[in-house]
């Protein structure tokens, strides 16, 4: 099972672009937002709470991660009168980024979510897409192997071997 979304080479990728603090520009949320992260998305309208829209692979194993990762932090920020949110733009991508506050560095780092480091401040990476790419767009997710899976996989080919059986066995000869 793969923990995270944002993996090693998203992380090289965002810090080659954010050399200094000039790199980086505050979001401003537009009138109405989409966040795409791995199956769930992240609706949120200037001046109110924002909604999780999710389909039918959001399992609880797969919500729990999804909480304790980089989901759980933009539906905190975004919950927040005036996000602490970032956004680096180069030719080829551009990344969403939260600036992690002195009160919450440490329990980030333990979770592993200080991503980028820019002058004296720490950013986790919430989003990174190509520049033909937007934020609502999927790029992401988890991978989960579900051990229930193997078995309907076994079943399905028990199902067909008998199958394939019982088709020979009432085979005919026309000539």
């Amino acid at each position: 099972m793969k923990n995270k979304l944002i993996t090693a080479d998203i992380k090289k990728l965002v810090q080659s672009g954010c050399k200094s603090e000039d790199d980086l520009k505050k979001f401003e949320l537009s009138t109405f937002n989409v966040f795409k992260i791995g199956n769930a998305s992240v609706k949120v309208r200037k001046g109110s709470v924002p909604e999780l829209h999710i389909d039918e692979s959001f399992t609880t194993e797969y919500a729990k991660m999804w909480r304790n990762d980089i989901g759980g932090v933009l539906m905190k920020e975004l919950r927040k009168e005036d996000p602490d949110l970032y956004e680096v733009k180069t030719n080829t991508f551009r990344a969403l980024l939260k600036k992690v506050s002195e009160s919450e560095l440490e329990q980030f780092k333990e979770k592993g979510f200080d991503h980028v480091t820019v002058g004296d401040n720490v950013y986790t990476i919430i989003k990174a897409v190509n520049n033909k790419k937007v934020y609502a767009d999927k790029t992401d997710d988890y991978e989960i192997d579900h051990p229930e899976d193997d078995e309907i996989k076994k079943e399905i080919r028990e199902e067909v071997e008998e199958e394939e059986e019982i088709e020979e066995s009432n085979s005919y000869a026309l000539f």
